[in-house]
């Protein structure tokens, strides 16, 4: 993997509807522990109608992480709507982050959004495993505004949550997922 550019592995359940944590992906997550290169895993609602709309649940991910402590796992977008969860087994698995990749930040400080546990615990205990996220291009808008939607989000720190792959890349010194550096 690594003599061909590869960096990290990306799972999605999304698009070939097999949970993260079926086994038939231990093999290649095995090999992630080899190469010590993180592995991104899809955690979200789909709202797709033709597959169950729990692919995602961070559940899986907590059977993943028991089997394979010290494999670095990136819970892709964050395990909205089980938030309460994703914040349970990232105090639980020292090896488990986050990124806030494809949701709006405007919407993470809004109460009844479903992030105020997030962002309660992203701010203090978790602040070293949440990766801020943006995906500007995905919704269409410039990086800037982008970034201000994070201040609009009010108790949102960016920089505490980005500090978790600043560390990580430090510490494993791999192209592991990232905040948002600022370039197009």
């Amino acid at each position: 993997m690594k003599e061909h550019g590869f960096g990290a592995l990306r799972v999605s359940s999304l698009y070939n509807m097999v949970s993260a944590s079926d086994r038939r992906y231990y093999p290649l997550y095995a090999k992630c522990v080899e190469l010590d290169i993180p592995v991104r895993i899809y955690t979200n609602m789909n709202y797709a109608t033709d597959r169950p709309y729990d692919l995602g649940h961070p559940h899986h991910l907590d059977q993943i992480a028991m089997d394979f402590p010290e494999l670095r796992i990136v819970a892709g977008l964050s395990g909205w709507p089980w938030v309460n969860e994703m914040v349970a087994l990232l105090r639980r698995h020292p090896n488990l982050y986050a990124d806030t990749a494809s949701h709006r930040p405007r919407y993470f400080g809004q109460l009844g959004s479903g992030w105020e546990q997030f962002l309660q615990f992203g701010n203090t205990l978790l602040q070293d495993k949440i990766m801020v996220g943006l995906s500007f291009e995905a919704f269409g808008i410039p990086p800037e505004p982008a970034r201000a939607g994070l201040g609009q989000a009010g108790r949102v720190r960016s920089a505490g949550w980005a500090s978790a792959a600043a560390r990580s890349s430090r510490k494993h010194d791999s192209s592991a997922s990232g905040g948002y550096d600022g370039s197009p």
